[in-house]
């Protein structure tokens, strides 16, 4: 079942990503109406207010990154903006939609990663 039932829309801040396109593509085929969050549209307005298309949104599902595991070990500065990035965005939702969901989604980068005999 569609968060928020499936006339109430859903969004995917991350969704031109591996698993935030993955998900849109499985929420829109269940027939649910999903905003798109992307680099290109990103989920905080240049004014840092929230984006004028998560008003309605339920739930808000986040699998945005800019990094994956061997990046993060060559660049942990990236690992904070990262954080920050979420932070910000929490707070802001919360002065604005207190009562919004948010999903944290992470592969942890393991899709990404070599393939290797087990035991992992």
């Amino acid at each position: 079942a569609m968060p928020g039932g499936s006339h109430t829309p859903v969004a995917v801040v991350g969704a031109g990503g591996f698993i935030g396109s993955a998900l849109c593509r499985s929420l829109e085929s269940g027939g649910g109406t999903v905003v798109r969050l992307t680099r290109q549209t990103p989920v905080l307005r240049a004014d840092g207010r929230l984006d004028a298309r998560l008003e309605e949104a339920s739930t808000i599902f986040w699998a945005a990154a800019r990094i994956n595991p061997t990046i993060a070990a060559e660049h942990p500065e990236l690992v904070e903006e990262d954080l920050n990035d979420f932070s910000t965005f929490l707070d802001v939702l919360h002065d604005a939609r207190p009562t919004t969901r948010v999903v944290l989604l992470s592969s942890g980068g393991t899709v990404y990663g070599s393939a290797s005999r087990p035991p992992h």
